[in-house]
């Protein structure tokens, strides 16, 4: 997941504000539509807060417990996005 928050690393007001990121229903989408691998170029990959106040990770417990989906937090992924990948 391509966020473009790694063109302001060094600013962190502007990287940490308000990140984009995934919800439960949106890993369950990625790894049923055959995911083998998610990663993001932000902090942290899970919607905050939860949307479940009994679980505070939702979307790591899904992909990594149930899916076995592993998922990588802080890629850089500026190449992938300049070769239009």
């Amino acid at each position: 997941m391509r966020t473009g928050r790694l063109s302001v690393w060094e600013d962190a007001a502007r990287h940490l504000c308000n990140e984009p990121r995934l919800t439960r229903d949106a890993a369950i989408f990625l790894a049923e539509a055959g995911a083998m691998i998610i990663g993001s170029n932000n902090v942290a990959l899970k919607q905050t807060p939860p949307s479940d106040p009994k679980n505070w990770h939702p979307v790591h417990t899904f992909l990594l417990a149930e899916a076995e989906v592993p998922i990588m937090e802080i890629v850089n992924l500026e190449e992938i996005g300049a070769a239009g990948l």
